[in-house]
Order: C-alpha cells, then sequence, then structure tokens
C-alpha cells in the first residue's frame, strides 16, 4: 500500500515538473509556442493519460487503448491529413491483429485463462455450495 502511495506521488511530482518547466520555458522564450500547442491537443492528453495509467494500473489494457487513440487521431494534426484517411485502414488492422493474436496466444499458452475465468469458477462453486445445503 505504501509502494502504491509513493508511486503516485512520483508520478504526480514527475508530470507537475514538467508542466512547470514547459510554462517556465514558454514565459521565457525558451520553447517555441506551436510545441505546447501541440502539447495540449486532446489528443496527447489522451496519450499522457494512457501512460499514466500503464504507470499505475495492473491491468495495462486501458492506458494501451487511451494511448492507440490519442495516437491515431493526433496523426493527422501532425501531417495534414483527413482522419477517414487513416481510422478505417488502421481499424480493420487493429482487427485483424486482434483475430490473429488471440488465436496464437489460445493455442501456445492454453493454461492461461480468460479474463473473467476466476470470477465464473467462484460463481459456480456458490452454486454447488447452495445446492448442496
Amino acid at each position: 500500500m505504501e509502494n502504491k502511495k509513493f508511486n503516485n506521488r512520483l508520478l504526480t511530482g514527475i508530470a507537475l515538473l514538467i508542466f512547470g518547466a514547459l510554462l517556465f520555458a514558454r514565459n521565457f522564450g525558451l520553447i517555441n509556442p506551436e510545441i505546447l500547442e501541440y502539447l495540449f491537443h486532446w489528443q496527447s492528453i489522451l496519450i499522457i493519460i494512457g501512460i499514466f495509467v500503464l504507470a499505475r494500473k495492473p491491468h495495462k489494457l486501458t492506458g494501451y487503448i487511451l494511448i492507440f487513440i490519442g495516437v491515431i487521431f493526433f496523426i493527422p494534426v501532425l501531417f495534414g491529413i483527413s482522419v477517414q484517411l487513416i481510422i478505417w485502414p488502421v481499424m480493420l488492422i487493429g482487427v485483424g491483429t486482434m483475430i490473429l493474436f488471440r488465436g496464437f496466444f489460445n493455442h501456445h499458452f492454453p493454461h492461461r485463462k480468460h479474463a473473467f475465468a476466476h470470477y465464473a469458477e467462484k460463481d459456480i462453486e456458490i452454486k454447488i455450495s447452495q445446492r448442496e445445503d
């Protein structure tokens, strides 16, 4: 528990230091204002939140999803292309990759249980114990 508090304080402290340094650099003309404009887009904020979630949570899927969404919608901002040109191909590639790797991991790691299998087993044990009573 103490380690988790330390990690939260560390991440918050680092984030505040970076934010303060960027504001300091902007106020004294040490950094190009266009860079800060990119840093404070909603897409980059999603990426930053995703990084924090990856650092804090044991289940990291949420962090990966936030980073993925931020990157996908940030690419058109950086390169000046339409979102429609990139979103459908990336979604198809992502779904295809998920389908391929789901079969790969199920085949090569058969001992690995589904994420909700633990809860289903407990539910079955409760129902069986209730019937025995």
